[in-house]
């Protein structure tokens, strides 16, 4: 998934993400929280806008405190609002 990343960044500047996290119940081991860490802390100015999305409110706190980490403007968005997440990314 990082190498498609790349791959897309390549293609435009500042890009906007929309982060579907609606099936996430977390991560099944530790190594896999620093890989997305890792990820996250390598990207974290590439991107205009980020929306997230999901369902449990613990993930409207992650993306608060991962604001604190990118130089991107973040929203959070119910599962239920995904539209909305996409058009507000795409408005950045």
């Amino acid at each position: 998934m990082h190498a498609l990343l790349h791959e897309r960044l390549g293609t435009t500047d500042n890009p906007g993400l929309v982060l579907d996290l609606t099936s996430f119940e977390g991560y099944e081991e530790p190594s896999a929280m620093l890989e997305d860490l890792k990820v996250d802390t390598a990207h974290a100015n590439d991107f205009g806008r980020i929306a997230v999305v999901g369902e449990r409110r613990w993930m409207e706190w992650g993306a608060r405190v991962v604001n604190l980490l990118t130089g991107s403007e973040m929203q959070w968005f119910e599962s239920s609002d995904t539209e909305s997440a996409i058009a507000w990314v795409r408005d950045g």
